[in-house]
Formats: structure tokens, C-alpha cells, sequence
């Protein structure tokens, strides 16, 4: 801002997204650094006025604030089940820049068990169905955050009809399975 460097001050405002005010003040004399402690993740504005006589120059430059790189994981407590388990998938994000949107998806062969587009739950229980073969439930979390960054986890689950083997050669079997 070169109107700035005639300037006889010059004052600051940091706005988030929805425009509330999280910092303001006077930017240092002479070109010094402004420092300024952001704790939230999120979309920014730096807006600088500058004051020379009676004239203001203004400009304003957006940024963002993240928590590290996005990332997405997705757990299930189980190993194995049999169709009618119920099944609980543990879902964990980090990083990025806030908000981040979490699509959750779960299905089992081609029948889709949960789909919620904003999904805000750490844990997901599903009831796994049964069928004649053996199939697997899959759990997708995708992320993206406020920045368009993206990124997804996935998780199968093998799945066995109770009417073709008992709890426990179904486990022997999947000692196999890493």
C-alpha cells in the first residue's frame, strides 16, 4: 500500500468470516511488523487504514488460519461381524482451516446404510444386514475445509451371515486377516 508510506499513521482491523472483529490497534511506526495471536482456525481479512491529513487509503487482504494439515481417519471396534451386529465407527478430524465439512457414508454391498452430507458425530452405528454371502460394510468420511483443501478415509469391515458359520470359525478365519 504505497499511499501507506506517506501515511501519518495508520490503524488495523482482523475480521473472521462473519465479519465480527478479533484484533485491531495502530500498526507500528516506520514499516515495523504487526504480531498478532489468532487462536481459531478459520477464514480471515487484514483491512489497513491509512490517515495522511485528510485523506484515508484503504486496503484489505484475506488469509486464512489453519490447524495443521487436513486430515481424516475412520475406525471400526471390530474386526469382523455378522449381519444384524450393530457396528460403530469412530470418525476423527484435524488440521485445516475451520469449518470443516465432514460427509460421512457407509454401506454394505450396494445398499448404502448412512449418508449424512454435514456430518458433526464422532461415532456412526450402523446395523450390518444379512445376506446369503459374505460381504463387507465400508465407512467413507471426506473432508473439505474452507479453503476447498479435501481429503478422505476409508474403512471395510469383512461382514458373514450368521446361517453359514458360527462366531467362532468366523474368527479363526479371520486370524488370516490383517
Amino acid at each position: 500500500m504505497e499511499a501507506a508510506q506517506d501515511a501519518e499513521k495508520a490503524a488495523y482491523v482482523i475480521e473472521n468470516a462473519e465479519g465480527e472483529t478479533v484484533a485491531a490497534g495502530e500498526l507500528p511506526a516506520a514499516g515495523g511488523e504487526l504480531e498478532c495471536v489468532i487462536e481459531k482456525s478459520g477464514l480471515y481479512t487484514l483491512k489497513v487504514t491509512a490517515f495522511a491529513g485528510a485523506q484515508q487509503h484503504q486496503a484489505a487482504w484475506p488469509f486464512a488460519v489453519t490447524d495443521g494439515p487436513l486430515q481424516a481417519e475412520t475406525a471400526a471396534q471390530l474386526r469382523s461381524c455378522f449381519g444384524g451386529d450393530e457396528i460403530v465407527f469412530t470418525l476423527k478430524t484435524t488440521g485445516g482451516v475451520a469449518p470443516v465439512k465432514r460427509h460421512v457414508t457407509i454401506w454394505q454391498g450396494d445398499q448404502v446404510l448412512f449418508d449424512e452430507e454435514d456430518c458433526t458425530q464422532d461415532q456412526v452405528r450402523v446395523t450390518a444386514q444379512t445376506w446369503e454371502d459374505v460381504s463387507e460394510i465400508t465407512a467413507r468420511v471426506q473432508l473439505t475445509d474452507a479453503t476447498g483443501a479435501a481429503c478422505q478415509a476409508e474403512t471395510a469391515l469383512p461382514c458373514a451371515v450368521r446361517k453359514t458359520e458360527t462366531a467362532r470359525q468366523w474368527e479363526k478365519t479371520m486370524a488370516r486377516v490383517e
